[in-house]
């Protein structure tokens, strides 16, 4: 019991580590060929992304409907552009366990659940990315 109360004495006391964002060539290097859910704060799924060679994108939100697009490095954070949407989105992604963080402004966090290498599944005419 005593052991347990010095552990956790010491676990309470130790500074927490923030995650350094990944660099564009590290994101590429995690996400490229991969497929990643993305979960926000309150547990619900955000969508799905596929990420491709060259920086390409395929966004899977909702029911079946996929956007193309593109993510670039633009300074210190990972940017996205996708069809038929005017603005960029820029921002801090990290990585840490298996588990990548997207830290949007304003403080909105979305994770990872899942990274495979399953395809997502357009239910609507789509020709990739």
């Amino acid at each position: 019991m005593r052991v347990l109360a010095i552990i956790i004495a010491a676990l309470s006391t130790t500074p927490v580590v923030a995650q350094e964002a990944l660099s564009g060539p590290e994101f590429g290097a995690l996400v490229t060929g991969q497929t990643v859910t993305y979960l926000a704060q309150d547990g619900i799924t955000i969508g799905i992304e596929a990420y491709h060679p060259n920086g390409r994108v395929t966004w899977l939100v909702g029911e079946g409907r996929c956007q193309k697009g593109r993510w670039f490095a633009q300074g210190p954070q990972i940017c996205f552009e996708y069809q038929d949407q005017d603005a960029t989105h820029c921002t801090d992604i990290s990585h840490d366990t298996g588990t990548v963080t997207i830290q949007h402004a304003g403080g909105v966090t979305w994770t990872s659940t899942q990274i495979n290498t399953r395809p997502i599944n357009c239910a609507m005419e789509f020709l990739g990315s």
